[in-house]
């Protein structure tokens, strides 16, 4: 979380970087004052440099040089470096997703996850499931979603611990059984989610579990609460690479409509 930090070591990473262009890396490594212990490694330095840009440029919302950096990653990485190409294939999905591209935003980040299943990075390809399914329901495709989250759910299933995001994911389905109005199997979702506890849980998780909760409560005529659920939601809010369709501020004023407490709403 200190990104300015991280920036910082990236530019250590370039300078040294630029130090070494011979061919022979060992050599113009040590002539430069560097000790090479994996020369494999630091050969996958210039692609794992460009990662990071990419990941920093998305932080600061920044996609025209998250696609850039992402790109060039892609260019740079083996064809067996499979982690490495996953992650800037998501990188670039999470571009074309703010550029409003959803059909390519989907299709780019589901190359992605599918790279990083490959490299046995499953809880990731897990966690990655929730970007796959919000794609599909910002387009109105629920039934779509629900396969993506449900077909993530039988593959954490295959194993024998609880993956770190499968909580999520539980949350995630809850909310497309709120958009069709099917309450209770909304409640069944939200509780197998907390019964799954907070180790399979995402970073994000606890602030979108309140604001199904929210939703559940708004649906149920119990407007305080969801008003409730609504301010604590805000208080453990954490940025999502994703755009925000719905603000919590948005929420709110549509709880106020339904208040009665217009003038709120109208000034918010």
């Amino acid at each position: 979380g200190r990104g300015e930090e991280a920036d910082g070591r990236l530019a250590d990473v370039e300078r040294w970087l630029g130090a070494v262009t011979d061919s022979d890396t060992r050599r113009a490594a040590e002539a430069a004052g560097m000790v090479v212990a994996n020369e494999d490694e630091f050969r996958a330095l210039p692609m794992r440099h460009a990662i990071y840009h990419a990941v920093r440029a998305q932080a600061r919302g920044d996609m025209a040089g998250t696609a850039e950096h992402a790109q060039r990653a892609l260019d740079l990485s083996a064809d067996g470096d499979i982690l490495a190409r996953g992650a800037a294939a998501a990188l670039l999905g999470l571009a074309s997703w703010v550029r409003g591209d959803l059909e390519t935003a989907h299709r780019t980040f589901a190359e992605g996850m599918e790279h990083l299943r490959r490299d046995g990075s499953l809880a990731d390809a897990v966690a990655g499931t929730a970007v796959l399914a919000e794609s599909r329901i910002v387009q109105g495709r629920l039934s779509d979603a629900v396969e993506t989250y449900e077909r993530s759910l039988r593959f954490a299933e295959q194993h024998s611990e609880a993956l770190p995001g499968t909580a999520s994911l539980h949350v995630g389905l809850g909310e497309i059984r709120l958009e069709r109005g099917d309450l209770d199997a909304a409640e069944r979702d939200l509780r197998t989610a907390e019964a799954l506890g907070e180790g399979a849980a995402l970073p994000e998780h606890r602030y979108r579990t309140h604001v199904v909760e929210a939703r559940l409560a708004e649906a149920r005529g119990d407007l305080s609460r969801a008003l409730e659920r609504l301010d604590e939601a805000e208080r453990l809010h954490l940025t999502f690479p994703l755009p925000d369709t719905c603000p919590i501020a948005a929420r709110k004023a549509r709880v106020w409509v339904r208040q009665g407490r217009v003038d709120k709403a109208t000034g918010w």
